[in-house]
């Protein structure tokens, strides 16, 4: 029997699983399958607050990390996030205790090769056109299970759908390679640009992950990529027999979501549909009238007269082209941007691409603390340094020196604006979203 084989037999078998580190979007998709296919699933997390206000915590039992251990007698199977290192206390129990523990990537791996799988691939525009296609499946009735890295509206598991149907659409992640754990038999690749500096050295390294995920497509497999990336990166992929090369421009699509790079998600959803005879005005109908995903432009309220949207941009190629859809949309109206750096490695690799995309923004900005994500060394570019530099182009730039301080300043800036957009995928979201 092999690791795979292996896997999916500790999934099937398995009656309880501890999942550390459930707060993860992913995770959280990972336990509605679970629970779904009748598993009891206790779940951790550290950021308690968070993971005890999510509305879908009836997928598992939920405990705080320091009272878990206590609760776990029963459980055969353990999987961990990528927030959960070799060296974590609960893990190292999970060691001791001979339990089997999976990292996130290796049971979507499994969990993949139980479905044929469609895999949506690529650095920027994964959750959007994992969501669009999912739509487009609904619609036909082809009953999708879905696993998205954002929350789908009107989803009761929020970025997880579980279908009847014998097709799986998720969404691949490149940071680690996670993706080649994956059993795709169609890939969508959206994108292909450098990011995760922490993982990837360059734009040619990303590629070069990606020439090993489409690799994994079987014979008769399938690969949908646009004629850019195409005609960049086509030689290095290969798969050239597999591919079905999506050219720029198509017919103009009336969609809820605005924004060019939309227009081109949409239309590699639509293409990938055709694979499975879903007929393309049909599979037009469904992605316009597709409302959006949690997190990418949404409206999250009004506080002070502003309306308040939070969109998941923290690369300065996605807050161009949102800000591009954006502005077009709201040309009118005055806007303070609120930007919150995820990871200093980020921040360090991009940073006169952000000074450059935040200075051309015909709006206010302010610009908040770096969200620490998986760093350690704390070394790398602050905000002061992207505010300083900043200001030396622009006019109305701001820098929020603490999280206190939040409500105070954006209450002082509030007569002056009309929405407030604010990039974050860290932890200005929550932050926003408490407003009173």
């Amino acid at each position: 029997m092999n690791d795979n084989e292996e896997i999916i037999d500790w999934l099937k078998n398995s009656k309880t699983v501890v999942m550390l580190g459930i707060g993860g979007v992913g995770m959280r998709a990972l336990a509605a399958w679970l629970k779904a296919n009748g598993k009891t699933v206790i779940g951790a997390d550290v950021d308690w607050n968070f993971i005890k206000d999510d509305q879908r915590v009836e997928a598992y039992k939920l405990w705080p990390e320091d009272e878990i251990a206590r609760h776990w007698q029963k459980a055969e199977l353990v999987i961990c996030s990528d927030a959960i290192p070799q060296q974590h206390p609960l893990r190292a129990v999970a060691v001791k205790e001979e339990k089997t523990v999976l990292s996130y990537a290796q049971a979507l791996g499994a969990i993949s090769r139980q479905y044929f799988t469609i895999a949506i691939a690529g650095t920027h525009g994964k959750s959007s056109t994992t969501a669009l296609l999912a739509n487009i499946f609904i619609d036909a009735g082809l009953d999708p299970t879905v696993i998205v890295g954002a929350s789908v509206p009107g989803w009761p598991q929020g970025n997880a759908r579980i279908g009847q149907g014998k097709y799986l659409i998720a969404e691949a992640d490149e940071y680690m390679n996670h993706f080649l754990e994956l059993a795709p038999r169609m890939i969508v690749l959206t994108s292909i640009d450098f990011d995760h500096p922490d993982w990837f050295n360059s734009v040619d390294d990303v590629a070069d992950s990606m020439r090993k995920f489409t690799g994994l497509l079987p014979g008769g497999g399938k690969l949908i990529i646009g004629g850019d990336v195409w005609d960049k990166y086509g030689d290095k992929l290969g798969k050239r027999e597999l591919a079905t090369v999506v050219s720029w421009p198509q017919a103009h699509l009336d969609l809820q979501l605005t924004g060019e790079h939309m227009q081109r998600n949409a239309w590699l959803a639509i293409t990938a549909a055709k694979e499975f005879t879903v007929a393309e005005d049909k599979a037009r109908r469904a992605v316009e009238k597709f409302a959006g995903l949690g997190r990418r432009l949404e409206t999250i309220g009004y506080w002070q007269g502003m309306e308040i949207i939070s969109d998941y941009g923290h690369h300065p190629r996605e807050l161009e082209a949102t800000w591009q859809g954006f502005n077009e949309a709201h040309s009118y109206k005055k806007v303070l941007v609120v930007f919150e750096p995820h990871t200093a490695e980020r921040l360090t690799s991009f940073f006169n691409d952000f000074v450059r995309v935040l200075a051309d923004m015909s709006a206010g900005v302010l610009i908040t603390p770096v969200y620490q994500a998986r760093e350690t060394s704390g070394q790398g570019k602050t905000s002061r340094d992207l505010y300083e530099k900043l200001r030396g182009v622009k006019k109305d730039v701001r820098l929020l020196k603490d999280w206190e301080k939040l409500p105070d300043t954006l209450k002082q800036l509030a007569g002056d604006y009309d929405i407030l957009l604010a990039f974050t995928a860290g932890k200005l979201d929550q932050k926003l979203r408490k407003l009173k």
